[in-house]
């Protein structure tokens, strides 16, 4: 949404498994482009290392197939995003 919707904007998405972005680059027409950069890697783990940049926005949705992904439960996560 905010790549299509706001051509200015340059967005990095986290997800932790490389089969969901296999999937939605095939499945799904995840674009290729140099204002999208999907990066594999754990959220927590993410925020704990030094930013390259200051992100403007954070948007989380961290679930797993049996509710709210661990992270999310450490006090650590949301001091992060700040």
């Amino acid at each position: 949404f905010i790549w299509k919707y706001f051509p200015d904007c340059l967005v990095s998405a986290l997800e932790y498994s490389p089969l969901v972005i296999d999937v939605a680059h095939r499945f799904f027409y995840l674009p290729q482009d140099p204002r999208l950069k999907v990066i594999c890697e754990e959220a927590l783990h993410f925020l704990r290392t030094p930013p390259k940049q200051q992100e403007d926005l954070i948007l989380v949705d961290l679930y797993i197939s049996k509710g709210m992904a661990p992270s999310v439960a450490d006090p650590d996560f949301f001091t992060r995003c700040d």
